[in-house]
Formats: C-alpha cells, structure tokens, sequence
C-alpha cells in the first residue's frame, strides 16, 4: 500500500518521488545538512527493530550518547522512558535476549528517549504476543492523550487504529484513498 514509503518520507530518509513534505509549516529541504536537524525531531519503531549487543539501558540511551547528553541525564530520561513502557525491571538485561514483545516496547522507548515531535511506529504489535499487544496499544494510547507528541501508527489492524487513532487514512497502491473511517 506505500506505508514503508511513507515512513521513509516521514522520517526524512528518503524524498518523496513527487510533491512538497512540510515540517512545522515549512517545506522540506532534502539536503543532507537540512536533514539531519529535523531526523531528530522523529522517532522511528520498525516492525522488528534491531537491539544492539548491550543492555536494554545501554539501547534506549544510544541516541542520547552519541548527541554527547550527559550520563546523568541520559540515565534519568532512559528511566522514564523505561518506566512508560514498563521495562524498568529489565535496565540492566541483555537486550537481544528479550522476548519480541519486550524487543518491541525497548525499540519504542528507545525512541522516546530523544522526546520527538513525532512517533512513527510501523506495525508496533504486528510480531507480539496478545500480552505485549496490550501494553503496546496502552502505550499509544497513553501517548495520544498526553498530546505531546504526533503518532503516526501505521497497520492492517483496522480494529486497532479505530480504537488507537483519532483520524485514519487508508493507502491503496500507493495513494492516499477516498474513504476515511474517522475525522
């Protein structure tokens, strides 16, 4: 349907083939310099995100590392983001051991971790067990209605982004379709 593209897109990996992407009102210059400035405003969970050979702790603070935050204040933010997503009693485990579901909700704290304006989650509980599936969706949820920061959840889960999502959109072969299922 375009949803890969149109992650690519919205996270400023790749440029759209055809018209303008706006960002905080203003058009997208696909510049490498432009970029990497606005890349940091958006946090990006793939359906089965890659856990570095290190701690859940060391993963959700990568980000913060290399932007050279200081570890105490990295520490404090990747405990809240631990906390949000339930994994604090996990900090300190080796991440590529963790269950699909817990590699899932690691990958979306990680991307917490740099406070984004926007959260792309690319089918967030396609790979999870119904437990996790929960925790997730509580998760968005949670997110949504705390309204600071922009969701775009993208799924086959029709059931799923009416219950997660305040506006939908449906993609055919590429396109943005006619039929909305909600405003």
């Amino acid at each position: 349907a375009g949803k890969s593209t149109l992650l690519g897109v919205l996270s400023f990996l790749s440029a759209p083939h055809q018209g303008e992407v706006r960002f905080d009102g203003k058009p997208v210059v696909w510049k490498e310099a432009s970029l990497r400035s606005l890349r940091r405003n958006v946090g990006l969970v793939e359906q089965h995100p890659v856990m570095f050979s290190r701690s859940v702790r060391e993963n959700v603070g990568y980000g913060l590392a290399i932007r050279g935050m200081d570890t105490t204040r990295r520490n404090q933010l990747v405990d809240e983001v631990l906390d949000l997503v339930g994994l604090s009693h996990l900090a300190e485990a080796y991440a590529p051991r963790l269950s699909g579901g817990e590699t899932q909700r690691v990958a979306i704290a990680r991307a917490l971790a740099s406070r984004p304006k926007v959260l792309l989650l690319d089918e967030p509980t396609a790979s999870v067990d119904t437990q996790n599936r929960v925790i997730i969706e509580q998760i968005v949820a949670d997110l949504r209605d705390r309204g600071e920061t922009t969701i775009v959840l993208c799924t086959h889960n029709r059931s799923q982004a009416a219950a997660l999502c305040p506006k939908v959109i449906y993609l055919e072969d590429g396109r943005l379709a006619e039929r909305l299922l909600r405003n």
